[in-house]
Parts: structure tokens; sequence; C-alpha cells
């Protein structure tokens, strides 16, 4: 009993940093997709310099759409895989509810 648990514990190690990679790299693969996305509609016709021109305060956009893209597929990719630390993510939790079943 005592080896299936140690077992158990060195797989749930596995899959969480499994998980945890597996998180990073859709997160980087949905950044780069969504910010091409993004600057393909934002750089057509004359978006940017409407953008860029509706208010003197506003500056840098082509910035703050990369980062708002950055901070939504990390937050993503946390919640679906975990962070690597303490935090468990929606694949991890299912992993433990089916092998603790």
């Amino acid at each position: 009993l005592l080896a299936f648990a140690a077992g158990g514990t060195a797989l749930m190690a596995l899959v969480s940093g499994w998980a945890t990679w597996l998180g990073r790299m859709l997160s980087l693969y949905w950044y780069r997709e969504l910010v091409a996305d993004a600057h393909g509609s934002y750089v057509h016709g004359k978006t940017l310099y409407a953008a860029n021109n509706i208010h003197a305060g506003v500056d840098n956009m082509d910035q703050r759409v990369a980062e708002d893209c950055r901070l939504l597929t990390t937050t993503m990719g946390q919640v679906l895989y975990g962070n690597g630390s303490d935090s468990a993510g929606v694949i991890r939790i299912v992993f433990e509810c089916c092998l603790h079943a």
C-alpha cells in the first residue's frame, strides 16, 4: 500500500510538471495567434491612425493590445493547467478526482 501511495505521488508530480509545461506552451501559442489576429485587425484600414488619435492621452496602442493578449493567455493557461506552485489547474483537479475515484 505504501508503494502504491509513493507511486501515486510520483505520478502526480509528473502530471503536475507536464501540465505546467503544456499550459505554458499553449499560452505562448495562444498569445502569438491572438496578437497576430488583433494586430491584423488593428492595422486594417485607418484603425491604427484613429485609435492613436482618439485622445491625446492614448498612446502605444499596439503595446497595450499585446499586453492585454499576454495577460489573457497567461491567465487561461494558469486556470487550465496551474502555475507550477501550489495552485492546481482544472486539468490537474480532474486527474486527481479520477485517480482517487
